[in-house]
């Protein structure tokens, strides 16, 4: 599924720290090749900078990684602006998968919330990797044999389930789909104590139910997989979970569409805090 990995770099060593999660997701395909790219920003003037010396070196660093692997590699440096460079840069070569680190030169808030990962994952339909460095307090060498997917119940979050099928008959991973039910207010009249809202009784039987026909879909594929159903914050759940795996997959668009999952707290919150490697998918609204 995945021939063609496109991977911005910075020339930082935490924006190379998404290579071994990488490799461990790509397995033993065959015929795949990386692109490389680095963008060198615009100056104030409009004229481009000098790429310092350490960049250099990283590229040809990462290349001369990928070439044990075996893996082909392109090497691609492009002038301009960052976002808008990885954008045309998905457009013109066409990859399957785009590998970033969720730490850069800059930091987390670069990432998450600055304008250039920010237009990036608004835009590109292409399925991401995301590293966070923290992840690296793991062994390197550890294979994906857990997956955590939460879901929502909505066709927008099962967009995932294809890869993650593709992805646990690759690696040999069990998969655990996990639906969070929030915890609804209970409001009543301090006079009358007539109920304004109906409390919401909890039956993770009933929850589990609600994701019985992707359940089957996993098991019909030959992949040994499980429900969880909790109920809470779905974000801090999600972190909770995701401690106990070694690959979360969702999808950025869920039941209420961009804003629940990816521009609201949830995925916010999720890239911000959790040190597993995040595969997500942009669902269409």
């Amino acid at each position: 599924m995945f021939k063609k990995v496109l991977i911005p770099l910075d020339g930082s060593e935490l924006s190379e720290s998404l290579l071994e999660p990488l490799k461990r997701l790509l397995g033993d395909i065959e015929d795949a090749s990386v692109l490389l790219l680095h963008v060198t920003p615009l100056g104030p003037s409009g004229e481009g900078a000098t790429p310092v010396p350490a960049e250099n070196e990283a590229l040809t660093r990462v290349a001369a990684r990928l070439a044990d692997w075996p893996l082909a590699s392109e090497t691609h440096e492009v002038l301009g602006d960052p976002a808008s460079a990885i954008l045309e840069t998905v457009e013109r070569l066409k990859p399957d998968l785009i590998a970033m680190a969720t730490h850069g030169r800059t930091g987390l808030e670069r990432l998450v919330r600055g304008s250039v990962a920010e237009r990036v994952l608004r835009r590109v339909s292409v399925p991401l990797l995301l590293v966070n460095p923290g992840s690296k307090a793991r062994r390197e060498d550890i294979a994906f044999r857990r997956i955590l997917v939460p879901l929502d119940g909505s066709p927008l979050a099962d967009g995932v389930l294809p890869y993650v099928i593709t992805i646990a008959r690759s690696v040999g991973a069990e998969v655990t789909l996990l639906r969070v039910e929030p915890i609804e207010p209970y409001m009543a009249d301090p006079l009358s104590g007539v109920p304004f809202v109906e409390p919401t009784y909890w039956n993770p039987q009933s929850v589990k139910e609600t994701l019985a026909p992707q359940l089957d879909r996993l098991l019909d594929a030959g992949i040994d997989a499980e429900i969880e159903a909790r109920i809470g914050d779905a974000a801090g759940e999600i972190t909770a979970l995701a401690k106990d795996y070694d690959l979360v997959a969702f999808s950025s668009h869920g039941r209420g569409g961009v804003s629940r999952w990816w521009f609201g707290s949830v995925a916010e919150q999720v890239l911000r805090v959790v040190e597993r490697p995040i595969f997500m998918v942009r669902g269409e609204v």
